[in-house]
């Protein structure tokens, strides 16, 4: 993968920017560009203040004092020579602040993102156990530190795809809450049906087989993932039957398992004979649904 040229100097910039003391960089620029030093009113300042600033005896200021205050006001009101880099230091600390640091922000989001989406890939096709951190850092040409700076833990990144695939489901009952029960069920076969052409399978398919060995943050995790499915599913069984699009016997929980449990076999199926598997699956359980 070619270098980001942009974003390789921002990061450079973005180092030395976070490294070096914005204080002492910038002193120059903002002090020398101004004019004069702050100093007291010199018509305030004593003989011996005077003195101490001309490096001279105090004796020599009583012979003449307004001379001497006459000179510290000319030297006083001398412009300071601005630094030469002051212009150069100025232009780097907007670029550093401005451009380079919001870019950085943004880049992190997107490796975030991108971490997230081949883990999920990788999840669905080779098994949360069965991938490292190796797996993802070669394809994104980064390092296993910036997968360890997003995600300490395989854990908090195992979680974090399950969040992203929660929030997706919520998204998406969100637009089918207006649907009638069955176009709402036939939404959910898509998904499912989506996962079988792309060769995958879902992670409630793939997790719960190695849930056993999973940390407990992330059995939690499964657990909710598989009650809010069954949750949703069942809900929409229920409503169905009330309005007369579905027919079948026994609790609507007790189907809903049914339902689930034949989506996820029909991709394990689909994965290994191939063909129209999960299409002949779920057109069976979708009639079974309407006729009873």
């Amino acid at each position: 993968m070619p270098p980001n040229i942009p974003s390789l100097l921002c990061r450079k910039l973005n180092f030395f920017s976070n490294s070096l003391p914005w204080c002492i960089i910038a002193w120059p620029a903002l002090t020398g560009a101004t004019g004069t030093r702050p100093t007291k009113k010199l018509m305030d300042l004593s003989n011996k203040e005077i003195a101490n600033r001309l490096g001279v005896e105090p004796k020599s200021i009583r012979m003449a004092p307004y001379r001497i205050k006459q000179k510290l006001e000319l030297a006083r009101e001398r412009p300071r020579p601005v630094h030469p880099l002051s212009g150069i230091v100025l232009v780097y600390l907007l670029i550093s602040k401005y451009i380079c640091l919001p870019n950085q922000s943004y880049m992190a989001d997107t490796t975030r993102e991108k971490i997230v989406e081949l883990a999920d890939q990788l999840i669905r096709t080779k098994g949360f156990n069965a991938f490292s951190y190796a797996d993802i850092s070669a394809p994104l040409a980064i390092r296993n530190a910036a997968i360890h700076y997003h995600f300490p833990s395989k854990a908090d990144l195992g979680i974090s795809v399950i969040d992203h695939e929660m929030e997706q489901f919520a998204a998406q009952k969100c637009k089918w809450e207006q649907l009638p029960e069955d176009e709402q069920l036939k939404k959910l076969f898509g998904v499912f049906r989506q996962r079988s052409k792309q060769g995958t399978i879902c992670l409630v398919g793939s997790l719960t087989p190695d849930y056993d060995t999973l940390p407990a943050s992330m059995q939690q995790k499964v657990r909710e993932m598989c009650a809010t499915l069954l949750s949703w599913v069942a809900q929409c069984l229920e409503k169905g039957r009330a309005h007369r699009r579905f027919d079948f016997e026994g609790s609507a929980e007790d189907r809903a398992l049914l339902v689930m449990s034949n989506l996820l076999s029909s991709l394990l199926f689909s994965r290994v004979l191939g063909g129209n598997i999960f299409g002949r699956m779920s057109d069976r359980l979708a009639k079974d649904l309407r006729d009873g």
